[in-house]
């Protein structure tokens, strides 16, 4: 009788052998043909009668693999784990997914431990630019600095050689070159220098110092020849630096002091031969305070008080005394205000001597204003730290960097016997660097507050300059 494709008696060529005569045989399992590869893993809608190219395996390697699965000797294949059923190792059939895939395909977990290695983690690329960027401004801001200090050390150098720092040709180029690299805003912390640029920045700090003394001598000769000095202070080539200084000082006294600015008496220390700064503020600001300018050189107060002697007004409440500052103490604790000079104690332990000892003498409630330096004016002019007028006894109420003509900072202060009593213990005396109250310039538009009433024409057509 002739047997049928379709006969359930089960073929020969493919049952699996048995692992040992003596063992018990394991049933013997059937492979049925089918129409289409066994791993074929495309829906039948979208079957297709496969290609050479394809990834489907072949029938050849489908029955290696079954060879594989159903080999009685798997047990001691180390590839093979506990089934599910918790069975020993090589225990069950049951193929892992591992083995299930396609010859020539990456398991899982070798492809999982390709990309854990070798795949970076995803950088933003907006996070890249910023790190670009950030190291071409600092790469910059480095260039600059190394010329600026190449610069001011030629310079030293070249003052350092003068026989004379009296007003000369030579000497008028070499510090308008100065100024002129300095003035300008740059990144250069000079507290940050080594030691040989912070040597050659205190030199050349006290050759300024000479040099300023000298100039203003010149100039307060010149002006003393005239029967009025003071209607010709602008023969000074610096006095409109001068009148903008003491302004900003006065506005920002005004806005910062609590209660307002109204002072009987003011003390400037440190005033020199030729007291702009007293001056100024007394003609524009003050008109009823009265002055007390000290000055460690006789000479200079000696110039001084000519300027105001065709004054009556002027020369009534000014007054000039030769004294350290080291040795006023009752005197300080008269004055509203007291002004401390950027050339009074050149050095940074010098200059925290002189807050202290104010701060121990001065009034409580009194204001003190310090004159700084900020960036590469440092090279011109002693920084003081606001740290340091915290410890001497009073509470920052404000630290000004002007950015235009004005060359010098501003710190405003004022007394306070808690704060001197408790010193940095309760914290209010405590100003740290970078942490002091920065503030801006006041605003000019108050350049042209007027009498509306008097000029209401006139304030139609003026030029307002912010």
């Amino acid at each position: 009788m002739t047997k049928h494709l379709d006969d359930p008696q089960p073929r020969k060529d493919i049952v699996s052998p048995s692992r040992s005569s003596t063992r018990t045989p394991r049933p013997t399992r059937v492979r049925h043909r089918q129409s289409k590869p066994r791993y074929q893993t495309s829906s039948p809608s979208t079957s297709r009668t496969p290609t050479r190219n394809d990834k489907t395996p072949s029938r050849t390697d489908a029955d290696d693999v079954a060879r594989k699965f159903f080999t009685p000797d798997a047990k001691t294949d180390p590839t093979r784990g506990p089934d599910k059923f918790g069975i020993g190792q090589g225990e069950s059939d049951a193929p892992t997914p591992d083995q299930v895939r396609p010859p020539g395909t990456p398991s899982a977990r070798s492809v999982g431990h390709q990309a854990q290695a070798v795949r970076p983690l995803p950088v933003p690329e907006s996070s890249s630019i910023d790190q670009q960027e950030e190291r071409s401004r600092m790469e910059f801001q480095n260039k600059e600095v190394d010329a600026l200090v190449q610069k001011t050390t030629g310079l030293h150098a070249a003052i350092s050689k003068l026989p004379s720092l009296s007003p000369c040709p030579d000497v008028n180029a070499l510090f308008t070159d100065l100024v002129t690299a300095c003035v300008p805003p740059s990144p250069v912390d000079v507290t940050k220098l080594g030691p040989e640029a912070q040597e050659m920045r205190e030199g050349l700090i006290r050759l300024c110092s000479e040099a300023e003394g000298k100039l203003e001598a010149h100039y307060s000769d010149m002006l003393a020849a005239f029967d009025n000095p003071l209607d010709h202070l602008s023969v000074f080539p610096y006095y409109s630096n001068y009148i903008n200084l003491s302004k900003l000082e006065y506005e920002l006294l005004a806005r910062y002091v609590p209660g307002g600015i109204a002072p009987a008496r003011v003390a400037f220390i440190g005033s020199g031969p030729l007291p702009f700064s007293s001056f100024v503020l007394a003609a524009r600001h003050l008109p009823d305070t009265m002055f007390d300018n000290y000055d460690l050189c006789a000479a200079a107060n000696d110039r001084a008080s000519k300027l105001f002697r065709a004054d009556k007004d002027q020369g009534a409440r000014m007054s000039f005394h030769t004294a350290d500052v080291a040795d006023l103490r009752g005197e300080l604790a008269a004055y509203d205000v007291v002004f401390l000079a950027a050339l009074v104690g050149m050095a940074a332990e010098d200059k925290a001597r002189v807050i202290a000892h104010l701060g121990k003498h001065m009034a409580d409630g009194a204001a003190l204003v310090v004159r700084s330096a900020h960036g590469a004016r440092g090279f011109l002019y002693p920084i003081v730290d606001p740290e340091d007028i915290g410890r001497g006894g009073f509470e920052v109420l404000a630290v000004c960097h002007p950015d235009d003509d004005v060359v010098n900072s501003v710190i405003i202060a004022r007394k306070s016997d808690d704060v001197h009593a408790d010193g940095l213990q309760n914290g209010r005396g405590q100003c740290a660097r970078g942490m002091a109250p920065v503030v801006s310039p006041p605003c000019r538009f108050g350049e042209m507050v007027v009498d509306l009433s008097q000029k209401r024409e006139g304030f139609a057509t003026a030029e307002v300059a912010f």
